[in-house]
């Protein structure tokens, strides 16, 4: 049962997006940026981002003897809705922390992805992705992905230290975007793939030298490759040092490069 994690005295330093041990995201697909506080759950999808539709407006009418009453009418023009707007509305349905990513795509290809904490299966929290599709007029919930509670993968910290965040990268080059999302261990910061890569959105498994995880620590992601650190237990793992692992994607999982 994992609880809150308590990052240490690791410092927000270490934890922020950019820093050490931090993901570093190259996109590869047309991004527009979005901003928005930061998770709660959803049970289903949310539409949103129309303008309140107003009756015409008529315009009052003048009179003579030699003529009969007139009537204008105007209509006012209602603003098609826009993915940023839909956006705003789901993002209002989030409370306590979370993270949005940017939107990836283009016209009705667009997705954008919130991850947030709901309660474990056996206690405490987990961090759950949900990916949204825009259809041109809403934004619809095509998956909720539970990172999982295998102890490899932290929690979210607070969006006002914007250190735990979610992007958009294309490391296993689906057609659809990947989504990288970053979470705070008790020593680290930890690196997680969601991805619709299987035609199913999951969290993509990494084959580590400690096992098969959800998420890998202090990690890079350099085009199509994640670069994790590991402890090297050599001569033993108390006394051991480190070592760097590249990952990339092959049959469902991220798996080490053979040197």
């Amino acid at each position: 049962m994992r609880r809150r994690a308590v990052v240490p005295a690791l410092g927000l330093a270490a934890l922020a997006v950019g820093g050490c041990g931090s993901a570093h995201v190259q996109k590869d697909y047309a991004t527009s940026s979005t901003s928005a506080p930061g998770p709660t759950a959803t049970a289903t999808p949310i539409l949103g981002g129309t303008a309140p539709t107003s009756a015409p407006a008529t315009t009052g009418s003048t009179t003579s003897a030699s003529a009969a009453p007139t009537t204008t009418t105007t209509t006012r023009a209602v603003a098609a809705p826009t993915v940023q707007a839909a956006l705003s509305s789901v993002v209002a349905a989030y409370h306590g922390t979370y993270a949005v990513s940017p939107v990836a795509g283009q016209d009705r290809q667009q997705l954008v992805a919130v991850d947030h904490e709901v309660p474990g299966a056996a206690g405490g929290d987990d961090v759950r992705v949900d990916v949204y599709a825009w259809t041109g007029a809403a934004l619809v919930r095509q998956a909720a992905v539970t990172l999982g509670d295998d102890g490899s993968t932290g929690l979210l910290l607070p969006a006002a230290q914007a250190a735990t965040p979610i992007t958009v990268v294309g490391v296993t080059g689906a057609a659809t975007p990947d989504f990288a999302v970053t979470t705070a261990g008790a020593s680290a910061v930890i690196t997680s793939l969601v991805s619709d890569a299987t035609g199913t959105w999951r969290a993509v498994p990494f084959v580590t030298p400690q096992g098969v995880q959800v998420g890998v620590a202090s990690a890079t992601i350099r085009g199509r490759s994640v670069l994790a650190t590991f402890d090297d237990c050599s001569p033993n793992c108390a006394q051991g040092g480190t070592r760097t692992v590249t990952f990339s994607y092959s049959g469902g999982r991220m798996v080490a490069a053979t040197a």
